[in-house]
């Protein structure tokens, strides 16, 4: 199985886990939310129903004790009876209805006759006085006759309805049951949903309310509703929720960032598998060609008529020792690299001309700038050029820009040309190496300090590199408390800026 499908199937894997986690949650949010959306609506249907009970009964009892006291009772049956008594006497007075005579004394209509209240005036009051014993001797009795009265009674008029009564009556229970949501009420009419009162402009939202009961009726169509509404209700219940909400999200949120940061963990490592497959390849490539350089000089020189001769056996020499130079810097660049990279690297800092540096460094690439054609132009123009730098490191990072600077010309550059300026600004020396050459795409810009990096031209031979230069120059730049720039347009050119603190006390050179 090949890495990118090894990655594919790990990438595959963990997302389905993902989704699956996070559907999970949702899930689980989903049943909190409905839960408490159920334990709501069972707590105001109860809170409903026990406002229903509290209001009918307050109505009734207050119509009862307005209409029907003992005391009322018994003196309009004492005014019957004197009435009688008067009648008897031969004054005419108003008599009661057969009605109310049979519901004051439980006589029938015949019974209740005037003849007989003539007769018999003290038969109504005994009657009476038996059935009240009666009554509360037989509660079920008594339980159906207030019934009657009681449905007969549960009619309404707009002046019936205590408000006072019913706010309290509603706070008490909805407070009772811990609900702290705001909450708007009101009672309307169910046949022509007019309002009789309402806490809120919002009738709509109070006709449409799922928490309604109604109050007093003659039939379905009269009836009265109480109705209590929640604007912000979702709100409410999410917020009970919040806690477990708020984790899950957490949770998720933490999931998906490891997520996101072991998919750049396992590109980066990708990335840099395949730089450092690149680097050896080019290792390879870079250690061939001084190796058979080297043995096919060697073989020269044991040669006996070819080594007999005095400039031919030099020049094989010279040959010889450039190409183990060029051995040694390979070898030298990557263990400073590795050095650098655990930090180990040990910087010994001194007074360093960084304009001497850069003069004895031109010198020293003379041969290949000429080989390339290259026009080096030097505008040193700080005029505090000393740095407390450590010396080889500084010069090192010099050649490394100058030596990119060269390579990526380009071929089919007319008139290369490198700019080499140094100036001052308050505190600083400004170092920069401009070219004309090949240009670097804004894609790679931020990465060519990045170790191994190295901008791809479709053809890992065709600029000799490790992607090691770049990445030691950013290095050893901030070690001496610097920075490093690039500016660069493709198929234009680049500018590499390092600014660096310099020696305050050291006048020009």
């Amino acid at each position: 199985m090949t890495q990118v499908r090894r990655i594919r199937i790990i990438i595959i894997v963990m997302s389905v886990t993902l989704l699956a986690l996070v559907g999970l949650q949702a899930y689980l949010i989903y049943r909190a939310y409905t839960q408490q959306s159920m334990q709501f609506d069972q707590s105001m249907r109860e809170i409903m129903d026990g406002v229903k009970y509290k209001v009918e009964r307050n109505h009734i009892e207050n119509k009862v004790n307005q209409e029907f006291r003992i005391q009322e009772i018994e003196k309009a049956i004492r005014r019957n009876i004197d009435s009688m008594q008067v009648v008897n006497s031969g004054i005419e007075q108003p008599t009661m209805l057969p009605a109310q005579m049979s519901l004051y004394t439980g006589v029938s209509d015949s019974e209740n006759s005037p003849a007989l209240a003539e007769n018999n005036p003290e038969m109504i009051l005994d009657r009476f006085e038996g059935n009240l014993t009666m009554l509360r001797n037989n509660p079920g009795e008594l339980r159906s006759i207030f019934n009657e009265l009681i449905f007969g009674y549960l009619s309404y008029d707009e002046r019936d309805f205590d408000t006072t009564f019913l706010r309290q009556e509603i706070a008490r229970e909805i407070s009772g049951r811990n609900i702290d949501a705001r909450y708007e009420w009101g009672i309307y009419n169910s046949f022509n949903k007019s309002f009789i009162f309402a806490t809120t402009l919002d009738n709509k939202g109070l006709v449409y309310s799922e928490y309604q009961v109604p109050l007093y009726y003659r039939g379905m169509k009269n009836a009265v509703m109480l109705s209590v509404y929640f604007p912000s209700q979702t709100t409410y219940l999410f917020g009970n929720v919040s806690l477990l909400l708020l984790s899950s999200l957490l949770i998720t949120l933490i999931i998906i960032m490891l997520f996101v940061v072991s998919l750049r963990i396992i590109f980066e490592q990708k990335r840099v598998g395949e730089m450092k497959n690149d680097l050896m390849n080019n290792i390879t490539h870079e250690l061939k060609t001084p190796i058979a350089t080297i043995s096919l000089a060697c073989q020269a020189l044991a040669d006996k008529d070819m080594s007999s001769i005095e400039s031919i056996r030099e020049n094989y020499i010279r040959i010889i020792n450039a190409e183990n130079l060029r051995l040694g810097k390979l070898v030298e660049n990557i263990l400073t690299s590795a050095l650098t990279e655990k930090g180990e690297i040990k910087l010994k800092f001194k007074q360093v001309n960084l304009h001497e540096r850069i003069q004895e460094l031109s010198q020293s690439m003379k041969i290949q700038l000429e080989k390339r054609n290259v026009n080096l132009v030097l505008q040193l123009k700080a005029a505090r050029p000393y740095l407390e730098a450590d010396e080889t490191h500084i010069t090192n990072v010099v050649a490394n820009l100058l030596d990119n600077a060269i390579k990526y010309l380009g071929s089919d550059n007319p008139e290369p040309r490198v700019v080499i300026q140094t100036y001052n600004k308050p505190g600083k020396i400004i170092f920069s190496i401009e070219d004309n050459g090949i240009g670097i795409p804004k894609a790679d810009q931020g990465r060519i300090f990045d170790k191994l990096y190295r901008v791809s031209t479709g053809n890992v031979h065709n600029v000799k590199g490790y992607g090691l230069g770049l990445n030691y120059v950013k290095q050893i730049a901030e070690k001496h408390n610097g920075t490093i720039k690039v500016y660069s347009e493709l198929g234009k050119g680049s500018t590499f800026t390092i600014e660096l603190p310099f020696i305050q006390n050291v006048g020009k050179n």
